[in-house]
């Protein structure tokens, strides 16, 4: 075990002789990793968490051990933490709160000591944690069990690889003691079941069913770290970014149609994972039809799929003369009134030229709605604007982001798109306003 962490840390790029904390709680995995550290002659500062819900027995963990740090003569720091109150406004459980508490921690320490902290996870918490994700469905990222860093990159699990068998054995030959967590015995908790009844009941049948399961866990880790490159570059190749749409052509999607390409991309965007039938089910289906969930939509236009952000709740904004610059939920808009004569006309449809004389302040800026309508430039004919978006071939998400001016009732731009025929410059005109679309 002394070799795996030296072998550990020289292939995680980490200089053993610089500082660490060890997360202890004083149960016999985390024992025997601070002892390993010391009799390699590591620099060490133990971290204990208080989080008080086991009453005298918590704290009789604290102070066992800030003993075994004084007999190891290394730092010893103990944070207390209120995990009810956490959970009462963050909701989820016990365990879920006491898990990010610990880690947000240790994190935040080792970020200030530009450090690492070494957890004391082993060989059979993979096992359990890649059983449990099984049981309740996962993907391959889910098999991989623990990985060797957290998210952050500061915590490190030195001994993944080493079983319990293992860490007993270097307790028992260097005489450690250890304290036993009374909560590790309920079977309420869920690894706490897998640990006591679903493993043992594996080991009767292979007998290294924890070691296998861990073997596997690191194959299908180094499976995974080649299998995402090319699941990015897959999805890179087939996409086409539009503002703040990503599309995917329909018949390029469904050469992928019985691999995990549906699964991946609605990963990205927070889908369940039981709705990729229905991601598939889309290719098929009549333009307009769509998922979505608390924050994206997936919906069939024409020959794309085109994956958007939901439209926010947009409020009306008034605009009066002495406004230059409204920042609102389509972006923002600059007004500023210019003579005609110094007019330069373009294509950009982002800015518009608007009558002076017909304006009526205060005007409105809003979201368009189903019964507008307006008179299209060059048009003498009104038309509904549902109409007119059929015309230009608009997604649903599109239309969904189209914000329309309106003066005295009556709409004289849809921003970005076309402006109002009665709104338009004309021969006798000297005085307009040119407005200006910045979209976020």
């Amino acid at each position: 075990m002394l070799l795996s962490i030296n072998t550990f840390l020289r292939e995680q790029g980490i200089d053993a002789g610089v500082p660490f904390f060890i997360a202890v709680s004083g149960g016999v995995d985390s024992m025997v990793l601070s002892h390993l550290c010391v009799a390699q002659g590591m620099a060490i500062k133990i971290l204990h968490c208080h989080f008080g819900l086991r009453g005298a027995e918590s704290n009789a963990d604290a102070l066992f051990v800030q003993q075994w740090a004084q007999q190891l003569d290394v730092p010893c720091q103990t944070q207390h933490f209120d995990v009810t109150a956490y959970q009462m406004q963050h909701g989820g459980g016990i365990q879920e709160a006491a898990r990010i508490l610990r880690y947000q921690w240790f994190d935040e320490l080792a970020a200030q000591q530009n450090s690492y902290y070494l957890l004391a996870h082993q060989q059979d918490d993979v096992a359990e944690t890649v059983l449990m994700n099984l049981s309740r469905g996962t993907g391959l990222h889910g098999l991989t069990g623990m990985a060797t860093r957290t998210p952050s990159g500061r915590g490190l699990r030195p001994l993944l690889n080493v079983s319990r068998e293992q860490i007993m054995a270097y307790a028992k030959a260097n005489q450690l003691t250890w304290r036993e967590d009374s909560s590790n015995s309920k079977e309420a908790y869920t690894r706490n079941f897998f640990r006591l009844r679903v493993i043992p009941l594996l080991q009767k049948v292979h007998a290294q069913a924890a070691a296998n399961i861990t073997a596997t866990a690191n194959r299908l880790e180094e499976t995974e770290a080649l299998y995402q490159p090319l699941v990015q570059a897959l999805k890179k190749k087939l996409s086409k970014t539009e503002g703040p749409d990503l599309r995917y052509p329909v018949k390029q999607l469904l050469a992928y149609r019985h691999t995990a390409l549906g699964y991946e991309i609605l990963k990205d965007y927070h889908f369940e994972p039981g709705l990729a039938p229905q991601f598939w089910a889309l290719c098929s289906a009549d333009s307009g039809r769509f998922i979505k969930n608390e924050h994206f939509q997936i919906v069939r236009h024409r020959h794309w799929l085109v994956i958007s952000p939901l439209k926010k709740e947009a409020q009306t904004v008034s605009i009066d003369a002495t406004q230059s610059r409204i920042d609102f939920a389509g972006g923002t808009l600059y007004l500023k009134e210019v003579d005609v004569s110094k007019i330069t006309f373009g294509k950009n449809e982002c800015i518009a030229f608007l009558d002076a004389a017909q304006l009526r302040f205060p005007l409105l800026l809003r979201p368009f709605r189903t019964a507008d309508y307006f008179y299209p430039l060059g048009m003498a004919k009104k038309k509904k604007l549902a109409r007119f978006f059929i015309d230009l071939k608009l997604s649903k998400a599109q239309k969904e982001r189209v914000w329309v001016l309106e003066s005295g009732g009556r709409i004289a731009w849809l921003l970005g798109l076309r402006i109002d025929d009665r709104f338009k410059i004309k021969p006798y005109t000297k005085k307009a306003w040119q407005l200006t679309l910045s979209n976020p």
